[in-house]
């Protein structure tokens, strides 16, 4: 660990001395620098592969990524507790790696209304996002979850997904600057909340889906990047 640490101070020791523009992750990331420039570059998605746009939602929920308690997972599943405790059905597809299904209580491995699921890569995936009507971001709030933008929420905007999302500081940045879905508190009741929200306001779901199809088709590609790069660039030489 002490290795690690010596020779990252190494590599930013050399960037200070060399590098022209120093590109970071996210504006939340620059505080933990001092480089003496330092931008950041949109996130970047591979384009549209889906689009939920003049799709009247339905009630299915999707979230791929990890399971634990700091992938949100607590949250996640007492939000959808909530939703299905009044007679309602709000199915929720869980995809996961197998190796972490152990993490998720047997009492609600049992719930009508989960669908755990193990697939990976974009193909594996695709019928599951077909199906879904929006895509979850339960991650816990902490300082890394709040200056890191999974990448987990560029695909979902690949899919043409609205999404629910914690309010950690860069994603709440991201789905509000596109007006891609709805942010909440790291919390069951608040999660249930958005997500009922904009599965029955068939305006405000409209609107989403719009926004998430715009964002994967123009401004967060990854030319968009590299484009960024050879202008700033051009104004350094």
């Amino acid at each position: 660990q002490h290795a690690i640490a010596a020779m990252s101070e190494l590599d930013v020791k050399f960037l200070e001395r060399t590098a022209d523009i120093v590109y970071l992750p996210t504006k939340s990331m620059a505080k933990y620098f001092s480089f003496p420039c330092m931008m950041t570059l949109p996130p970047a998605c591979s384009g549209s592969i889906q689009s939920k746009v003049g799709h009247t939602p339905g009630r299915s929920c999707i979230y791929v990524g990890g399971v634990s308690k700091r992938y949100g997972t607590d949250v996640l599943l007492g939000a959808f507790d909530l939703l299905n405790a009044d007679g309602e059905e709000y199915p929720l597809t869980l995809v996961c790696r197998e190796s972490e299904t152990g993490y998720i209580p047997q009492e609600y491995r049992e719930k009508p209304w989960l669908h755990i699921v193990h697939a990976s890569g974009k193909e594996s995936l695709k019928p599951f996002y077909q199906a879904a009507d929006l895509a979850l971001y339960p991650i816990e709030k902490n300082d890394y979850n709040d200056f890191a933008l999974s990448v987990k929420l560029l695909e979902y905007l690949e899919f043409g997904l609205p999404v629910v999302a914690v309010d950690c500081t860069e994603t709440k940045r991201f789905v509000e600057g596109l007006g891609s879905g709805l942010v909440c508190r790291s919390d069951p009741a608040d999660f249930a909340d958005k997500v009922r929200e904009i599965l029955t306001d068939t305006s405000l779901y409209a609107l989403c889906a719009l926004n998430v199809q715009k964002a994967a088709q123009s401004g967060n590609l990854w030319t968009d990047r590299a484009k960024q790069i050879a202008r700033d660039l051009s104004q350094k030489s």
